[in-house]
């Protein structure tokens, strides 16, 4: 069936518009110009997965290493250490029975309150270095006091003096008394017997607090 327009031109099978007069030949729906076009759904294999930032689950901090840039660790054990220091200075019954305890116990605590103040549980590793901490601080206390000894003894002849008079009052039996004597004589054989006095005091101190600090975080992870 043939269509004409309204201008009586013919029109062509399906125009839109009048192609004499451009009456257009059946009436139009408008689209949206605010609208934007949705852009074709990207294939899966180019798809970008963009996380929810509520659901994201942020990465657990790193643990800080023990040692002295550790600051929890170094109030830890340093207030574990003066405790400690005090607590050696009391006349129990049996002193070196007392002293061993308390440096042991010292190292365990200073395990427990450094979980206690950062929430981190150390491994024995860990727990042998706070245990090392802590006894390092209490030979520092115990150097410190030495040296003060040292000083208030000055005018009594001096630390060799001193230490003459406690081997003549302590001496044991069959001990050779004149040859620890001679030894003392020399500032040589003082500054040895010093050097020697010192280290065998470090390792004594730090030796325990590390078995107690092993021991703290051995039960820390059990629980």
């Amino acid at each position: 069936m043939d269509q004409r327009c309204t201008c009586g031109a013919q029109l062509y099978p399906d125009a839109l518009f009048c192609h004499k007069c451009g009456k257009p030949t059946r009436e139009l729906i408008a689209s949206d110009p605010e609208a934007p076009a949705e852009p074709p759904p990207l294939p899966a294999a180019g798809r970008l997965y963009v996380p929810d930032p509520a659901t994201q689950v942020s990465p657990p901090t790193a643990a800080v290493a023990i040692g002295f840039s550790n600051r929890q660790a170094v109030r830890s054990t340093m207030l574990v250490a003066a405790l400690a220091w005090l607590l050696m200075t009391i006349p129990w019954p049996i002193a070196p029975f007392f002293w061993v305890l308390w440096l042991l116990v010292a190292g365990f605590v200073a395990v427990w309150l450094y979980h206690r103040r950062t929430g981190e549980s150390p491994n024995v590793r860990a727990g042998v270095w706070l245990g090392w901490l802590t006894g390092v601080f209490c030979f520092v206390i115990t150097l410190v006091f030495m040296v003060t000894s040292v000083v208030s003894v000055s005018g009594q002849g001096g630390i060799a003096a001193i230490w003459r008079r406690q081997i003549r009052e302590s001496a044991a039996p069959g001990m050779n008394v004149e040859e620890a004597m001679r030894l003392l004589e020399s500032p040589a054989g003082v500054f040895f017997v010093l050097i020697f006095v010192l280290l065998v005091l470090f390792m004594f101190f730090t030796t325990l607090p590390m078995i107690g600090g092993a021991v703290g975080a051995k039960v820390l992870e059990k629980e």
